[in-house]
Parts: structure tokens; C-alpha cells; sequence
């Protein structure tokens, strides 16, 4: 039942960003700020995950979540807010790493959760490097 809501949340997540017609880097913001107002969701996915749950001939339930953000994130390139020199699905893939290293490290208390959307939002856009 857990596995079936968290599928509605992150369904629902994508609705609410509306990433068909919002500008990418609002979008984006919103993406963000969504998936940390369901942390707890995330976390029980992050402790529930198993290596084959995203494989769609095993569980295909996450597969319209993942084709969103893919379709998003191709959307940002082709708009010239993201880097080419990424795919899309990789790009989606960094994206949800970086929202489950930060919720994680929130729950050991490595990070406090009031600045986890700046760093998110500022590590997804601009990286580590101190270059301009």
C-alpha cells in the first residue's frame, strides 16, 4: 500500500511542477521544492528500494514518473538551460540522487533541512567548482 501512495505522491509531484509549460528553471525550482515537502516519502523509498524497481519489465509503476522528468529535463536542454553534454535520463537520474543524498544526510544530521533547497538548487545548476 506504501509503494502505491508513494507512486500517487511522485505522480502527483510531476502534475503540480506542470513541466510541460512552466519555464524550465521555475520548473526546476519546483521539482525541488516538491520532492522535499515529501522527504518522508522519500526516505521510505531510499530504505524500500531494491536494484530491479525501476526496470520496467519487473515493476513498470515508476516508469511514467521517469518519462516525465526525461521529457523534462530534454525540454531544458533543447531550451538552452541545461547542458547537452548530459542525456536526459542522466540528467534525471543526478536530479534524484542528489534529492535522496540530501534528505538522507537531514535524517544522520549532516544537513539542515532549511538550507537543502538552496544547495540542491545550487548544486543541480551549477555544480561543485568554484569556476565560472
Amino acid at each position: 500500500m506504501l509503494m502505491s501512495y508513494a507512486e500517487q505522491v511522485f505522480n502527483q509531484i510531476i502534475t503540480n511542477c506542470e513541466l510541460d509549460s512552466t519555464d524550465p528553471l521555475s520548473a526546476i525550482r519546483k521539482l525541488l521544492s516538491e520532492h522535499l515537502m515529501h522527504r518522508e516519502m522519500m526516505l521510505y523509498l531510499t530504505f524500500h528500494y531494491k536494484p530491479d524497481s525501476l526496470d520496467a519489465k519487473v515493476d513498470g509503476r515508476w516508469q511514467p514518473f521517469m518519462d516525465s522528468l526525461d521529457a523534462f529535463f530534454l525540454r531544458a536542454q533543447q531550451a538552452g538551460v541545461l547542458r547537452i553534454d548530459l542525456s536526459a535520463p542522466v540528467l534525471t537520474e543526478l536530479f534524484l540522487s542528489l534529492i535522496y543524498a540530501i534528505v538522507d544526510a537531514e535524517r544522520r544530521g549532516r544537513a539542515a533541512s532549511s538550507s537543502s533547497l538552496s544547495t540542491l538548487e545550487t548544486m543541480f545548476l551549477y555544480g561543485a567548482s568554484t569556476a565560472e
